[in-house]
């Protein structure tokens, strides 16, 4: 059987042709695994952007829509009850009235802004696609935290003793107090969720004229004729208005 002795090296040149062919094809292959790395990051962008799309116009917006229309019904229910207040009716017919008061209570989701945080798809992004994607989310936790204050506002406004006759000098300072904390809790509201709808439009996430009658709609029942869009003109994401 012939054995083929290796061939020696005929000068630096095929010496320099074979090392080149060798880093050549080194590089192509790192190349090939960074462009399919590349592939399976933009997918799970892809991903992520399309929950966060989803979580804000099927949950959040909506929500905030809510409270900006629901916001002159409040203002207009807190107006009577301050009336009732000032004729000084007794426990037994204001009692009802302020336990009567009850603003919308929800809950808040980032469930998908935090699984996009937690991964590591913003790891490529410049820091100002990174911001431009969490503007919206900025605004949803003063939201939350507002909404959780203002439930807790409310159960103080109907905090009476149920016996009859007139209210204590005590339990009228705590009314007027109540109702003042829950005027600022809805302004709060108002403007953080005019921020929200803002933001969402600037990450492209809007409510249609069809998603905006859908939640008027569902409010109906509960709050009658009172329901208004103002078409505000949204304010500016570094607004001044206070969230918290």
């Amino acid at each position: 059987m012939d054995i083929h002795k290796p061939k020696p090296w005929h000068g630096g040149r095929e010496l320099l042709k074979e090392i080149g062919t060798i880093v050549i094809g080194v590089l192509v292959a790192i190349a090939f695994e960074q462009a399919v790395e590349w592939l399976h990051w933009r997918h799970k962008l892809a991903d992520a952007d399309a929950a966060v799309r989803f979580e804000l116009h099927d949950d959040d917006l909506p929500q905030a829509y809510a409270r900006i229309v629901v916001r002159g019904c409040l203002e207009t229910r807190l107006d009577a009850l301050t009336a009732a207040l000032a004729a000084d009716q007794p426990r037994e017919s204001l009692g009802p009235l302020l336990r009567g008061y009850n603003p919308p209570f929800r809950t808040w989701d980032t469930n998908a802004w935090q699984v996009m945080v937690s991964s590591d798809v913003l790891t490529r992004l410049t820091a100002e696609e990174a911001l431009h994607r969490s503007q919206a989310y900025n605004a949803v936790p003063a939201l939350g935290a507002i909404n959780v204050r203002e439930r807790q506002d409310t159960t103080d406004l109907g905090a009476l003793d149920p016996r009859p006759g007139a209210l204590t000098a005590a339990e009228r300072d705590r009314v007027v107090l109540a109702l003042r904390r829950l005027r600022i809790d809805n302004l709060q509201m108002f403007f953080a969720s005019a921020t929200l709808l803002h933001a969402g439009e600037d990450l492209g996430v809007t409510l249609t004229e069809k998603d905006k009658a859908r939640v008027i709609s569902e409010l109906r029942p509960t709050w009658g004729a009172c329901l208004v869009d103002p078409q505000i003109k949204s304010p500016s994401l570094n607004s001044q208005a206070p969230l918290a």
